[in-house]
């Protein structure tokens, strides 16, 4: 690599890289031009350049000339104590000039002044200024085609912002993508349109008994049904209606018991935020005679009302009778309604 600088290496200014053999050139603008010249030269034979059309020529002649002189650094214009403004400026005055003279460039930014002008320190003013320029159609959001069918029935065909039709329709982008790349069925209800089309939405002829009692029969859209319910997990609500489970935050199948003795019972983890709590589906008697069950989230439920978790659990599992005057009670024992904590 050859760098021509002419006792001007510590000056400002726009610089041109030139590659001898394809007489391609990048050009650019610096604060220091040994500085600049520096950090391309390192970041090509570290094969990490921002521009990979520079990078991938660089690498392509380095391997058919076997050393790396077809490089060559030059110093355009020499802009002492200038500012960046001034500097981008002039670097695209000389990108118009090399263009208009049928010269061939790298350059990925033909227009450095107007693309420098969105970007600053403050984030919010850089947000604002993207979406100044989206709404004039400087810049265009990619609209990706897809086939998918919402809850309500509405089939969308493209999608042209993924972040704001996520936030539109309570999801998150990595989910949607696993919808799109059939790494699972369904998402808030939403779903494919080759699925829809490939099988009828399955029925459930079943019945479903609530927590307060409440009976459902034949259940159509189980994502629906769970959407529509407090938001209950669709895969948990699909192994109890397949009955693969006992009993789900107190949902249980009519006609099925959640457990025959003390110590057997469910365990459901249910995520919030970053954490997993889990919902025991016992039945706990106070020592003024309350009933409570199913218990989510162990811990909570000891801190609320003053018991040792370690002793409880003892009690949950059958190794002990009691914990503080608390006991377990089976289900048909259970003659009043239960509140759920």
């Amino acid at each position: 690599m050859l760098f021509n600088y002419e006792e001007k290496s510590k000056l400002s200014g726009i610089y041109e890289l030139r590659n001898r053999i394809s007489n391609i050139s990048y050009i650019g603008s610096a604060v220091r031009f040994k500085e600049r010249w520096s950090s391309h030269k390192n970041s090509l034979k570290s094969g990490k350049h921002q521009n990979k059309h520079l990078q991938y020529s660089f690498l392509k002649f380095l391997e058919q000339q076997g050393n790396d002189n077809f490089i060559e650094f030059h110093i355009l214009e020499v802009m002492d104590n200038s500012t960046k403004a001034e500097r981008l400026v002039q670097e695209e005055f000389w990108i118009d000039l090399y263009l208009g003279n049928g010269y061939k460039l790298y350059n990925n930014r033909l227009k450095p002044t107007k693309e420098s002008q969105v970007w600053s320190h403050n984030p919010e003013e850089t947000r604002k200024k993207l979406s100044e320029l989206t709404n004039v159609g400087q810049f265009k959001h990619k609209t990706y085609k897809v086939n998918l069918v919402s809850p309500t029935g509405e089939i969308v065909r493209s999608i042209t912002n993924f972040k704001k039709f996520c936030e539109d329709n309570g999801m998150s982008r990595r989910g949607l993508n696993c919808l799109l790349e059939k790494k699972c069925r369904s998402i808030k209800g939403w779903t494919l349109l080759e699925e829809n089309l490939n099988k009828s939405i399955k029925h459930y002829n079943i019945s479903l008994v609530s927590p307060v009692g409440e009976e459902f029969n034949s259940i159509t859209n189980l994502a629906n049904f769970c959407k529509e319910h407090g938001g209950l997990n669709e895969t948990a609500m699909y192994s109890l209606v397949n009955n693969k489970i006992n009993s789900y935050c107190g949902w249980r199948l009519k006609g099925h018991k959640t457990y025959d003795r003390p110590g057997q019972f469910l365990v459901t983890k249910n995520k919030i935020g970053n954490a997993i709590a889990k919902t025991h589906d016992i039945k706990l008697e106070s020592p003024d005679g309350t009933i409570y069950g199913p218990i989510f989230n162990l811990s909570d439920f000891c801190r609320t009302h003053n018991l040792l978790r370690a002793t409880l659990n003892k009690v949950i599992v059958g190794k002990s009778k009691h914990c503080q005057d608390w006991k377990l009670v089976r289900v048909d024992e259970i003659e009043e309604e239960v509140p759920t904590v």
